[in-house]
């Protein structure tokens, strides 16, 4: 089975990256001919893209990331998220999740250097 890591660095605002970044993740489960696993991994302003309750909708006229997100966890792929940027920007505890779904699978925090060495496992690396 081949690995695809989607990086996602950009920040959450005025852009629809993200949002193609999951679209593409989740697209791995359903229209891709061959056995794909995707694995997500968001790092430095990329991490504001977990933060709940974001309202891009009526700021922006444009889905919210997190919604995008949840879509992301209901697919049960690996979802990863750098510790040093959620120390950083004081997110921890404000992490989308999918619990109204009845789905334990979260963002996992982990280290820079770990998210490093899933990258390095991984096939092909896509950044957004």
């Amino acid at each position: 089975m081949k690995k695809i890591f989607f990086l996602v660095t950009k920040p959450p605002f005025k852009t629809e990256n993200v949002r193609h970044a999951v679209l593409h993740a989740v697209g791995c489960y359903t229209v891709i001919d061959e056995e794909v696993e995707p694995v997500v991994g968001f790092v430095g302003k990329g991490a504001l893209n977990c933060v709940s309750n974001q309202e891009a909708e009526r700021f922006y006229g444009i889905e919210s990331n997190g919604d995008e997100i949840k879509k992301l966890l209901l697919s049960e792929a690996e979802v990863l998220i750098c510790e040093e940027d959620v120390n950083k920007f004081g997110i921890e505890g404000r992490l989308v999740d999918a619990k109204e779904f009845d789905v334990d699978t979260e963002i996992r925090v982990a280290p820079f250097e770990e998210i490093q060495g899933v990258m390095k496992k991984c096939d092909h690396l896509m950044v957004f």
